[in-house]
């Protein structure tokens, strides 16, 4: 149901916007009709004219009919009628004024066209048509003034000019009423059409303020769309943009290392396949490894702390990188292992040279964090050869040409040979024999007698640790100790001999006659034993199964594993004496102990090493260096043992410099338990001075204290 513009007020109010569409309408409306009505005046006015001259002298009767004053001023009156409300349609078109002037003009024109045509019944219509455009306007305010003229036209010229009117020369006087009847009927039709006009126009402009409301709701949802759309595709694309960089990092990431920024093993892996399928396709394209291994690094690490270490890592990769050439590659294969494959290299010469350089570089002292850091490097080598044929086989021999250079010093470089692999499966394979070694029962222990050098007297046994292989008979244990501390086989072979040491000397205590002083056993703890945080509740075990007094076991550790870290190997040495168990310092002499630190240590015995007692009937300076140890074991109220004692001579000697007790194949070689048992019952603790049986068969030899 449509709304007529009374019912539009109180929504007109709530929507502005119409109204201001419908005023804007009804504006072009009116601009519109005013031109329309300026072309129509000027139109009318030369119809004017042509019903002057052509039908006025036939109209009028009488002598002056052509020449007729009235004829002459209607035309000029037309001009003037028309020329100010065309100008006013032209200058200012859409104002009420205009329109009202263009209304009064309108109906004065056809007021004079009637005039002209002496009333012709049919000009009347021009009344009629007139007052049909001025509906154009659309606004029922223009037909007022359109009706006031023609009725007053009606009206005066019905009086005094009846025939210019109605077309005859007498006429009743209110005959213009109904002139002005018919007038008044057509605007009434007319006022309607214009009402129903303006409601479709308000209809029409409230339609559009709604079309235009959803419009820009819609807009404002497509902006709201547009924006959020444009802002979801600025983050999707710094999303993409930063997965991009992630993705770029991780490839990154993945193929070189996090802390250096050098190659890590899976690039440098992918560049040595490269390389071996260059040499494969020319035999003249030869390359080599450089395999590097920083010496003592750990030291660094638990030195300094491992930001320094880290930071020496770097300055290292740093200079690999500018010592070498563009087309190698340096790369880190992780802790302080680095690899560089030299690409396009003459000969083995050409290897050794780089290695040689890379040395010299490396050792120039590094200022880290206001520490002048030192460090050397141990370089393995490997040439490409026509039998490679996987990158990780020429790594291999690389890895143990390094490993070569560690064992014969550090700080050199070493070239690889079919030799070193075979060296290389000979401890693997005997790294794998080690593991079953106990459960197979191939490991046993032999005692070597320690006796007390003044009066004979048995003191106590020191074990050592043999390994009898089902294929490869006996093997020293210089060959397998090592394996064990590396590997860590070495705590529980560590455990084991400690547990069979103590069962021994626990029977032996109960078949040999009671004495002043309990026999002892001697037993060796490895580095890595000795750093074991449960060493203490270890030992404590193998005490409380086996039942033997802690006074009668001792323990040996070596001088180099107590100063690696003298406040934990003060700690863990204290620890040990309130548990009531005697310590040894194994091998005194050949280390680096500090005498402040010694004096700080629970131990009660120093064992003087055999390289020492060899040569000291020989040398006098090596006597010396035994007196001086002599010396300081009586100023710290400790006992000492000198070990490897062969000969009377070396006997007396150290008897004469007061040394208490030896042990060595003077007195007796190393024993089996039951060969140990029965020189235990047949000496009854009181051993023979002799010199030794040469029909032993068995060369002195030496054991580290690792192996014992």
């Amino acid at each position: 149901m449509r709304m007529m513009p009374t019912e539009r007020s109180a929504g007109e109010v709530l929507r502005p916007r119409a109204r201001r569409l419908f005023t804007e309408h009804q504006q072009s409306i009116c601009k519109r009709t005013d031109r329309m009505f300026a072309g129509l005046m000027a139109i009318q006015w030369v119809a004017g004219i042509a019903a002057a001259l052509w039908l006025s002298p036939r109209t009028w009767s009488g002598p002056y009919s052509q020449t007729h004053l009235h004829v002459w001023a209607a035309i000029f009156l037309g001009g003037a009628i028309s020329l100010f409300p065309v100008a006013l349609a032209l200058l200012r078109p859409g104002e009420p004024s205009t329109r009202y002037v263009i209304a009064t003009a309108q109906m004065l024109m056809s007021s004079l066209l009637i005039h002209l045509t002496g009333g012709r019944i049919e000009t009347h219509f021009h009344v009629f048509g007139s007052l049909a455009f001025l509906a154009f306007y659309r606004d029922w305010r223009v037909l007022v003034p359109a009706t006031v003229v023609v009725a007053a036209d009606h009206f005066l010229r019905g009086v005094f000019w009846p025939e210019s009117v109605y077309g005859v020369l007498v006429v009743n006087n209110w005959r213009w009423l109904e002139h002005a009847g018919w007038v008044l009927f057509e605007d009434t039709f007319l006022f309607i059409a214009i009402r129903r006009n303006v409601a479709e126009m308000w209809d029409i402009a409230w339609r559009t303020d709604e079309i235009k409301e959803l419009n820009e709701g819609l807009e404002q949802r497509v902006a709201e769309r547009t924006a959020q759309l444009v802002a979801a595709n600025e983050e999707l694309t710094t999303e993409v943009g930063v997965r991009k960089q992630v993705e770029e990092q991780l490839l990154h990431n993945a193929f070189h290392d996090g802390l250096t920024g050098l190659a890590n093993r899976a690039l440098f892996m992918d560049h040595l396949k490269l390389a071996l399928g260059r040499a494969e396709r020319h035999e003249a394209c030869r390359f080599a490894v450089l395999f590097l291994d920083l010496d003592r690094f750990k030291f660094i690490n638990d030195s300094l702390g491992h930001t320094v270490g880290d930071q020496l890592l770097v300055g290292i990769a740093r200079r690999l990188e500018t010592a070498m050439r563009p087309g190698d590659t340096v790369a880190r294969l992780g802790g302080d292992e680095f690899t560089i494959l030299l690409d396009d290299i003459g000969d083995a010469d050409d290897a050794k040279a780089v290695a040689g350089r890379l040395q010299r570089e490396l050792a120039v002292p590094y200022n880290l964090g206001g520490h002048e850091v030192f460090i050397t490097v141990s370089i393995g080598i490997a040439l490409s050869a026509p039998g490679y044929h996987r990158p990780e086989e020429i790594l291999r021999d690389a890895d143990t040409a390094m490993y070569r250079a560690k064992h014969l010093g550090k700080a050199r470089h070493e070239m690889f040979d079919q030799g070193m692999r075979t060296h290389a499966a000979d401890m693997m394979e005997l790294e794998r024999d080690l593991r079953w070694a106990v459960e197979r029962q191939e490991l046993f222990l032999q005692y070597q007698p320690i006796v007390s050098l003044d009066t004979g007297v048995l003191r106590g046994f020191e074990a050592l640790v043999r390994w009898q292989h089902p294929k490869r008979g006996l093997i020293p244990p210089l060959r397998f100790i090592p394996i064990a501390e590396e590997t860590g086989q070495i705590i529980p072979l560590g455990i084991w001999v400690l547990g069979e040491a103590c069962r021994q000397l626990r029977r032996w205590q109960d078949l040999s006659p009671a004495a002043d002083e309990p026999l002892t056993i001697s037993v060796n703890l490895s580095g890595r034993q000795f750093m074991q945080p449960d060493l203490l509740e270890q030992i404590q075990a193998v005490l409380r199964e086996t039942d033997l007094d802690p006074r009668s076991l001792k323990l040996e550790i070596t001088e180099s594993v107590v100063m690696e870290n003298i406040e934990t190997a003060t700690r863990t040495l204290e620890r040990l004496r309130a548990l009531g168990v005697e310590l040894s310092i194994d091998d005194f002499g050949t280390g680096y102990s500090s005498l402040s630190y010694l004096q700080r240590f629970p131990v009660s015995t120093l064992k003087i090493d055999r390289s020492f007692v060899s040569r000291m009937t020989e040398h006098e300076g090596t006597a010396e260096i035994v007196r001086t140890i002599m010396q300081l074991a009586q100023n710290l109220g400790m006992d000492v043992v000198a070990e490897g004692v062969e000969t009377e001579a070396q006997r007396a000697r150290l008897r004469a410099l007061e040394c208490a007790f030896g042990q060595g194949y003077y007195f007796a070689k190393p024993l089996d338990g039951d060969a140990a048992q029965a020189f235990l019952l047949g000496c009854g603790r009181q051993v023979e001075v002799k010199p030794p049986d040469v029909s032993y068969g068995i060369p002195p030899v030496h054991v580290s204290p690792a192996a014992l």
